[in-house]
């Protein structure tokens, strides 16, 4: 990550959090590419030291453990630097002009003179960046898969010339005999597999159970990775694209979240100066007034809630927006608290590493030794593969020299100038560079020197042994370049395979008419009429037995009987009802009569003279069925006090 001051919240959503799960999940390296805000900002050089320190205090923040993963600057380590020179010797001009965003930013940054080797040549440090720790994979977004292809196209370029070593399929047997019998057996039956029938499902296996080996060493099973494909060692491994989720974070007008669009909130911000940028965001454009209702869809704030608030929040914002029940205000409130408590807990991790900035120092100084050690290793390799028969051809054709009649002392001064070259960059030289250097030092002499006749005739020309050397050496070159060209499986044939898709037949479905819903309701309570029923039954007490009871009782008194009398309140209301009914149709068949001697005076009930005679004969089964179709229902309230 290049080094831009402190970080805000399109970093944290984008990387920052990706960063903080890969760490757990394999060996990370993050540096700060120092060397890359050189390419655009060359002239703005004096705060890149102040924005590394911002940047990595934001870093761990965040949550990156210097525990787990390694942390540095890339200008500790020169290696990169050096790995970028080397490659860039065999990188043509057009792969890098062919790289995606290098118009975009040409056309982005317009204001400034880009038009240098270090803009032009970024993706080939990039490509140095990772070949150089000889990563395994890349976390990158999807605008980010164009350098990581180029990065293993040079690494393919690179194996390609140099991969070809002296004895490489001995050197790779015997490191096949390192492993144990059966994976040595597993790896010989799917190399012929993949070689033979060009079996990708045997070359995978393989691959991963060459990963899975420990006893052998790096330099092993890059041989045995090279020779699984039947070509030669693999130097520089390609990497894999390993496409983490990025969350396109909004900005405060919508716009994707950039400092350049000044339209962002930092990773480590004042609550006051959030809750301020997010009262003054733009909202949806159809909320003139606070009645109107709007369309979240439309709306940046919401594009925010989508990435702080819960499932409910948005859920509340999004109908009360549709519908107007909440204001613009009323939607942004949960949006800052939310901001602000997970803004929080980063203020409070980056407190620490401000008040103790040694701190951050040490663990940028531990993080830059361990990654130059293992950047060496690499560029040990890579000079080992590169020897100096390749410098010296590359010398000789640069100048359009006849590899037959090579000009000695112009091609040994420039050879000697390139190792001069190699020294200031305090550059670890391999020994073979200098034992060229003395057989070029060697043959310039003896040219120079005068010799007998006698002599020169036995010792012949001093510069034929050097031109078998590197005619064997170009025929052996042009013969690679040559089998390189032809197409080659998984690298320009691919396996196709294609399975046909289950085809799904989707119908829509049809509107509903409210009045098709009142029809299938009409069906259902038509339905449920047939399943009613009514059960009659006899109540235990009737009115024309009632009758009779009560006019035998008024018939076995002398004179008067009180009406409350009549009344038994132990049979509840309904009793009370029933006695009622039969002295009232008695009274209206003038059998008993009310008589009352003075103004609320108690009432009683006698017999009307001549009833005795005449009474009429009533059955007087007390509880029996009744014998009339004047029967009643009425509740019956077995609960029902006395005072009824």
């Amino acid at each position: 990550m290049r080094p831009t001051g402190r970080l805000h919240l399109g970093h944290l959503h984008g990387v920052l959090k990706n960063w903080v799960q890969l760490q757990h999940e394999y060996e990370c390296f993050f540096f700060v590419a120092d060397f890359h805000a050189l390419t655009t900002d060359y002239e703005e050089s004096q705060n890149i030291e102040q924005y590394t320190f911002d940047t990595v205090v934001d870093w761990l923040a965040a949550g990156v453990n210097p525990g787990t993963a390694t942390i540095f600057v890339q200008s500790r380590v020169p290696e990169h630097a050096e790995l970028h020179l080397l490659l860039s010797m065999i990188t043509p001009i057009s792969w890098l002009e062919r790289v995606p965003s290098f118009k975009d930013q040409q056309q982005k940054l317009s204001d400034r003179d880009l038009a240098t080797y270090g803009f032009l040549g970024y993706p080939l440090l990039q490509a140095a960046d990772i070949l150089v720790y000889r990563a395994g994979w890349v976390p990158v977004g999807a605008d980010q898969v164009a350098h990581v292809e180029l990065t293993r196209e040079v690494a393919r370029r690179f194996n390609h010339i140099y991969g070809r070593e002296p004895g490489f399929e001995d050197a790779a047997e015997a490191a096949v005999k390192k492993m144990s019998k059966k994976a040595a057996r597993m790896y010989g039956n799917l190399r012929k597999e993949y070689l033979e029938k060009g079996d990708g499902e045997a070359l995978e296996r393989a691959r991963a159970l060459l990963a899975e080996q420990q006893n052998l060493s790096i330099g092993d099973r890059e041989r045995l990775f090279g020779y699984l494909e039947g070509g030669g060692r693999i130097i520089l491994p390609e990497p894999q694209s390993l496409l983490t989720k990025t969350a396109k974070m909004p900005g405060l007008d919508g716009e994707k979240m950039s400092k350049s669009y000044n339209n962002y909130i930092s990773l480590r911000e004042e609550p006051d100066s959030v809750e301020a940028k997010i009262r003054t965001m733009q909202t949806d454009p159809a909320r003139v007034r606070r009645s109107d209702p709007g369309e979240p869809e439309n709306c940046p704030v919401f594009a925010l809630h989508e990435v702080y608030s819960t499932e409910e929040v948005r859920k509340w914002a999004t109908q009360g927006c549709r519908s107007a029940g909440i204001g613009c205000v009323d939607c942004k409130k949960p949006l800052i608290d939310a901001i602000n408590e997970e803004q929080l807990i980063y203020r409070q991790r980056a407190q620490q590493f401000e008040e103790e900035p040694d701190l951050v120092h040490a663990i940028l100084a531990e993080g830059s030794e361990k990654a130059r050690n293992l950047a060496r290793e690499t560029l040990d390799d890579v000079k080992e593969a590169i020897g100096p028969l390749d410098l010296l051809l590359y010398l000789i054709r640069r100048q359009n020299l006849d590899i037959l009649n090579i000009k000695v002392a112009e091609i040994t001064r420039q050879y000697m100038g390139y190792i001069d070259l190699m020294q200031a960059l305090q550059l670890e030289l391999a020994g073979e560079y200098l034992l060229m250097a003395a057989m070029l030092a060697e043959i310039k002499s003896r040219m120079l020197l005068p010799r007998p006749e006698s002599l020169e005739e036995e010792e012949g020309d001093p510069r034929a042994e050097l031109i078998r050397r590197l005619q064997e050496y170009e025929q052996i070159k042009t013969a690679a370049e040559g089998i390189d060209e032809l197409p080659r499986i998984e690298r320009d044939i691919f396996d196709v395979a294609a399975s046909k898709p289950d085809l799904v037949r989707q119908h829509a479905d049809p509107e509903v008419d409210l009045k098709e819903v009142l029809t299938a309701l009409a069906a259902v309570l038509r339905r449920a009429e047939m399943f009613q029923k009514h059960e009659v039954k006899f109540e235990p007490l009737s009115v024309r037995e009632r009758m009779g009871d009560v006019l035998a009782l008024v018939n076995s008194q002398d004179g008067f009987v009180d009406f409350g009398e009549l009344f038994k309140p132990s049979e509840g209301r309904m009793g009370v009802i029933v006695t009622f009914l039969a002295i009232m149709e008695l009274v209206r068949e003038a059998l008993v009569e009310f008589v009352q001697t003075e103004a609320f005076a108690p009432i009683h009930v006698r017999g009307a003279s001549g009833v005795v005679d005449h009474a009429p004969v009533f059955n007087t089964n007390y509880g029996g069925e009744a014998d009339s179709d004047e029967a009643i229902e009425v509740d019956q309230d077995e609960d029902s006090d006395e005072d009824s």
